[in-house]
């Protein structure tokens, strides 16, 4: 839908936008999917990112994020050879969560180190990451020794693009939120482990 009928989808993501859940800002990273590849708005989303990062304080349940909008902002400062483009902005995105969330814009200094070599951060972001990893280690091992006696599952029926699920579930069980947690500090630690 939003790979084939881009203006429609746009439409259709547009009219949740604002209402400030889970599900409009999966609607945001949605148009910022279409508007780069359906329309080549680059310009357009960089600013939106801009103003969300500024704007939208992060929250538990919205795992997220801008993720997709910095990944495809910073994808284009990579080829652009704007490698502090990138530190910035993935270290403002940074600076906005909290460990208490299992959010998937911990992983861009992953995808973006090559630029953290550039500009002379490879072993402040490394120790960064260490520091997330055990942030968010000491949040999980607290969800842990104070699960919910009843726990509810969403069956999630999506695949992932780019980093986002083409479907989005309103609220995910407490055990899937883990899973989330722990998939992001295995990735972490591989890379903290392979400095």
């Amino acid at each position: 839908f939003w790979n084939f009928m881009p203006k429609e989808a746009k439409a259709a993501y547009t009219e949740l936008l604002n209402d400030g859940s889970v599900l409009g800002n999966a609607a945001r990273q949605r148009i910022w999917v279409i508007n780069v590849n359906g329309f080549g708005l680059h310009d357009e989303v960089e600013k939106d990112v801009q103003d969300y990062q500024k704007t939208v304080k992060s929250t538990v349940d919205d795992r997220f994020g801008a993720f997709s909008g910095v990944n495809f902002v910073t994808a284009r400062y990579k080829r652009e050879g704007e490698h502090q483009k990138v530190v910035d902005m993935i270290n403002t995105e940074l600076d906005r969560l909290s460990f208490k969330g299992a959010y998937r814009s911990f992983l861009l200094p992953i995808r973006s180190f090559e630029s953290y070599q550039q500009v002379g951060a490879a072993d402040k972001i490394a120790k960064r990451m260490a520091k997330i990893r055990d942030g968010l280690k000491t949040t999980l091992k607290d969800r842990k020794e104070n699960a919910p006696e009843k726990d509810f599952m969403h069956t999630q029926y999506c695949s992932s693009v780019q980093g986002m699920l083409t479907a989005v579930t309103e609220k995910l069980g407490y055990e899937q939120i883990n899973k989330e947690f722990e998939d992001i500090i295995t990735q972490i630690d591989e890379f903290v482990s392979s400095r």
